[in-house]
């Protein structure tokens, strides 16, 4: 599919607030926000990089109100392996 294909197919969904960067020594705990919206509701999904999805187990926790759209992903306990989430 063409980038311009997935712009069209997703022309309903809009970042209300974007997930940002942020900086963290090891062992601390950040959380990324994104509010999205859409119609059909969309679905969010966490990579880190293009490709690799991050599922929530251990000391990574996913979540989504749906009341306000938020979804959050947390990390505590932050590692060497986590640079670049």
């Amino acid at each position: 599919m063409e980038k311009k294909d997935v712009a069209q197919a997703n022309a309903d969904i809009k970042f209300v607030e974007e997930p940002q960067s942020q900086a963290a020594a090891t062992g601390e705990t950040v959380t990324f926000t994104a509010i999205v919206e859409g119609n059909p509701e969309p679905t969010v999904q966490w990579n880190k990089g293009k490709w690799r999805q991050i599922k929530s187990y251990g000391r990574v926790k996913i979540e989504h109100d749906r009341k306000n759209n938020k979804h959050t992903l947390t990390m505590s306990t932050l590692d060497k392996p986590d640079t670049g989430m």
